[in-house]
């Protein structure tokens, strides 16, 4: 809940302040399982009818005198649901539904529409009368709407922040009942009939949702913060290894709110531990709030570190530390001439010491290291669960992404789940966080675009016609960072995305001040950015009102801008914000077949503002072997992109789009449902492209030298003596290619050129293709070999399992909701991938299992996600399979039986471990 909003809900405006000095009532729990779900209104009014306008759903579902729902509305508690479907949250109820030509692909052609959610709940009786009881809602989409016992307690607008709903004191008349049968009704209808992006965006309660309890004087959701400042010299020059300080300074903040009938007396005492549980610093502050009172701490710098016991920094290494930051307060009670202190709150936060600077010169510097961000930009959602994304199937993506290189996560273009930004803080991922609206509505697609709808439609974009931002787009804005502040990953705040920055409006400076200034109000360590749309649409110039007040400048695709801004505001770090949009599906070589779907990895991929960035490419050397397609295709769109970096020392690096494909935005229209842009398919299957990442992005040591071949199949490439163009990418000196053992260069060994490939054209002939590393002594550091399969005989299962220590992928919770992501794969008699023949797998489950989802990565299949078999797509599949509950409280452990079956092949059989 935004700052603004506590202050006028808890306080009243009153602060107070204190002085210095040198088993609590707080629960959180999961409140993801015992739902009921209906799909549309269980009247059939229309979706039109029953619009969010707060006057037309009153009128349709409530007592306008009293607010209680009336009799029949399914707010009502004695609403008859039992035949409403049991499901558990996370839960995307679009996904659910059946591909139709007739709806909009670049929406996923899937029905969006309206539903309801409810679930009959007990709580345990408070240790005080006046506790709080609070529902957190991590994200729901889209327009919600929350009862409790019959009465409205919260409307929530936005589909992608986090909302808290306070249930204790919704009602005097309907009090929440306490106790064994009690039997509590929560009632949330959400409308997912209205967009926010152009692309696929599902419907439901999407995230986790909490119960979460805290005493009448506690710490206010989202209001402990700590920020952790350097100021010793720094130990390591890498910050991919270890690095660590002799001297680093915490600087708590924290919001206590006191609803109790009487005033508060006591202390807050503050500790920081490591990772093995040690506590490295403590400190404790006196204070005094009034009945009703508001109270922000802040203890002041506590020091810790020394030449001994040195503080372990936070970096991009694949486990970097992490501390736990404690504050708990306890309250002082009299007894007579004594008194005693009871623990009344204790909130505690993973924190990571690190310092992280956007340079003019230097780029991005990270504990005094120049860092090029690698990143990605990433819509949410994944094949088979839709916007509903399993905590694993998030990790997975992030260490999948880690893996290859890369180690920045743009979250375009919207917040994401905690869950999300955990795994990038365990994984030393860099994280640019985004916030969805400005203004109002859809980003248009074309400068200019405008509308008449009223302001609280978001589906149409509605240009700004004052000075003044919108309350609740500033609220929602503040709260993306009162929830996320303390993840040491997030190393900048983006308040929009291209033509959703207000592109070239009069306004736009007016616009953005107020949004940092509501930003900077829950967190003034990191900067501020914007996604600036190309200079096209800025009239040709390289900044707007809007950019001016931004703290980075960022970029899409306009890659001539980075020198051309920096010659005129030399003050001012500047970078890519998104770049690349380098389009194929994974496994298809051919030219782009609008009717199935496919694009051609081989054909010009720039838009038109990209390719005109030829004045920095002019600056460097030409490739080493020429080739048709060494000037236009995916190979040419991704290093032009990453060239454009490394070529400039103040850039800070950029953002390809993206890194995985994402439903909807489907480039060619219908048949697809998803689209091309992907490093990753939609499945999580790595693209050719990522090869080249793996190359330029990963450390390249004698250890670590990889190399990669595309196309990467050498069964069906092209017809048999075609001409087919070969890409090699490695970090090796040199590079030779051998198809059938024939080396294919004439004369000396090529030359790698740096963040380049090679090309040879070669004629499509059965066999194998060979491609050998070599370092300056000559010697081979790396080889890949690519074989012709055969006839398909087996389908294989294996775990995908990206992760780092900490986790064992064919080890699942047995929660109801932890998960394994399956590969499937369609071998020959050699364990060959077989990419020409694919074919339907149907799964089977025994043992304390589920089937979560099913996927290939083919932007043209219209088979459901939701069901037990899946055709392979150039040889392979997804199947995602998640541990079971057998009811609402008890959870099943053992082992897990996995059988993908095809007709007249050899099944695959995996077992994964369900652990309680």
């Amino acid at each position: 809940m935004a700052l603004l909003l506590w202050l006028s809900f808890l306080v009243g405006g009153h602060l107070v302040s204190c002085s210095t000095t040198s088993a609590t009532e707080r629960s959180r729990n999961k409140f993801d399982f015992g739902w009921r779900f209906h799909l549309g209104d269980p009247h059939a009014v229309s979706p039109d009818e029953f619009r969010r306008a707060a006057t037309n759903f009153s009128d349709r579902i409530l007592d306008t005198n009293t607010q209680n729902c009336t009799a029949g509305s399914p707010c009502d508690p004695t609403f008859d649901d039992t035949d409403w479907r049991h499901i558990a949250v996370p839960h995307d109820f679009v996904v659910e539904g059946t591909f139709n030509k007739s709806l909009d692909p670049n929406h996923g052609a899937l029905a969006t529409n309206v539903s309801w959610y409810r679930k009959t709940f007990d709580i345990a009786t408070p240790a005080s009368p006046n506790s709080l009881v609070y529902l957190t809602f991590d994200g729901v989409f889209r327009s919600a709407d929350v009862y409790i016992n019959g009465i409205f307690v919260k409307h929530h607008e936005e589909g992608y922040t986090s909302f808290v709903v306070f249930i204790h004191n919704a009602s005097l008349k309907t009090p929440l009942r306490y106790g064994a049968g009690g039997n509590n009704v929560v009632a949330v209808y959400v409308d997912a009939t209205q967009p926010e992006l152009w692309c696929y965006e599902g419907g439901g309660i999407y995230r986790h949702v909490w119960l979460e309890t805290a005493a009448a004087t506690s710490i206010v959701p989202w209001g402990f913060s700590v920020v952790a400042t350097i100021d010793g010299p720094i130990e390591g020059t890498d910050a991919t290894k270890p690095q660590t300080t002799s001297l680093a300074t915490l600087h708590p903040q924290f919001d206590i709110a006191n609803a109790q009938h009487a005033d508060f007396n006591g202390t807050a005492v503050v500790t920081l531990a490591d990772d093995a549980g040690n506590i490295v610093l403590s400190s404790e502050s006196t204070c005094r709030i009034p009945m009703g009172g508001f109270l922000r701490m802040t203890p002041g710098q506590l020091s810790f570190g020394s030449s001994t016991a040195r503080v372990k920094l936070w970096n991009t290494a694949s486990s970097p530390p992490l501390y736990v930051a404690t504050v708990s307060l306890y309250e002082q009670v009299l007894h007579g001439n004594l008194s005693s202190d009871r623990l009344l709150d204790v909130v505690t936060t993973r924190i990571g010491i690190r310092s992280a600077v956007f340079d003019a010169e230097r780029g991005f510097v990270l504990n005094g290291v120049k860092v090029w961000i690698k990143g990605t930009s990433n819509h949410l959602g994944f094949g088979g669960v839709g916007l509903a994304v399993p905590d694993r199937v998030q990790e997975f993506q992030i260490a999948n992404l880690k893996r290859m290189g890369s180690n920045a996560f743009r979250t375009a273009h919207n917040p994401v789940s905690p869950e999300l930004l955990d795994f990038a803080d365990q994984y030393g991922m860099l994280v640019w966080e985004e916030n969805r609206f400005v203004t109002h509505g859809v980003q248009p697609i074309a400068q200019g675009r405008s509308s008449s709808a009223p302001a609280d439609n978001l589906s149409k974009y509605i240009p700004p016609t004052d000075k003044d931002a919108d309350p609740r787009l500033l609220s929602d804005a503040q709260d993306m960072v009162l929830r996320d502040r303390n993840h040491p990953s997030i190393i900048i705040w983006s308040l929009c995305n291209e033509l959703g920055c207000v592109a070239n409006d009069p306004n736009g400076g007016d616009l953005a001040i107020q949004f940092k200034l509501a930003l900077y109000a829950a967190d003034k360590s990191r900067p501020i950015t914007g996604n600036t749309v190309q200079t096209p649409y800025l009239g040709g110039k390289y900044v707007d009102g809007f950019s001016l007040a931004m703290d980075v400048q960022s970029f899409s695709y306009d890659y001539d801008a980075y020198a051309a801004y920096h010659a005129v505001s030399p003050w001012k770090s500047v970078g890519g914000g998104e770049s690349c949009s380098c389009q194929s599906d994974r496994g298809y070589y051919g030219p782009t077949n609008r009717a199935k779907g496919y694009i051609s990895m081989y054909s010009e991929q720039f838009p038109p503002f990209a390719a005109r960035s030829h004045n920095v490419m002019s600056t460097l050397p030409p490739r080493m072997s020429p080739a048709p397609n060494n000037t236009t295709g995916l190979f040419a769109c991704v290093e032009r992109s990453w060239k454009a970096v490394v070529s400039l020392p103040y850039v800070y690096g950029n953002f390809a789009w993206t890194g995985y494909d994402y439903k909807g935005e489907t480039t060619l229209g219908w048949p697809d449902v998803s689209s091309h842009y992907g490093i990753h398919d939609l499945a999580g299957f790595a693209k050719d492209s990522a090869g080249y990442y793996e190359a330029w992005w990963r450390e390249c040591t004698a250890d670590t030298v990889g190399i990669s071949i595309s196309p990467n199949e050498w069964t069906a490439p092209a017809s048999v003596n075609a001409s087919v163009t070969i890409y090699v990418t490695t970090c090796a000196t040199a590079v030779d290619l051998f198809v059938n053992g024939v080396r294919q260069s004439a004369g000396p060994r090529p030359r790698m050129e740096r963040f380049g490939f090679a090309t040879w054209e070669v004629p499509f002939v059965p066999g194998n293709v060979t491609a050998v590393g070599y370092d300056t002594t000559g010697t081979i550091v790396a080889t890949k070999t690519i074989r012709t399969a055969g006839a398909p005989t087996h389908l294989r299962l294996t775990v995908d399992s990206p992760y780092n220590d900490r986790r064992n992928g064919s080890q699942v919770a047995a929660d109801g909701q932890d998960v394994a992501l399956l590969r499937v794969e369609l071998l020959d008699d050699s364990s060959i991938v077989v990419p020409n023949a694919d074919v339907n797998v149907t799964f089977s489950v025994s043992g304390p299992g589920t089937i979560v989802g099913v996927a290939n990565g083919d932007p043209a299949d219209h088979s459901p996600d939701k069901a037990s078999w899946r055709q392979t797509f150039h040889g392979l599949a997804r199947v995602i399979v998640g541990s079971a509950r057998a009811d609402d409280t008890m959870l099943n452990d053992g082992d897990i039986t996995v059988v993908a079956h095809s007709p007249g092949l050899l099944s695959g059989r995996i077992v994964l471990e369900a652990v309680a």
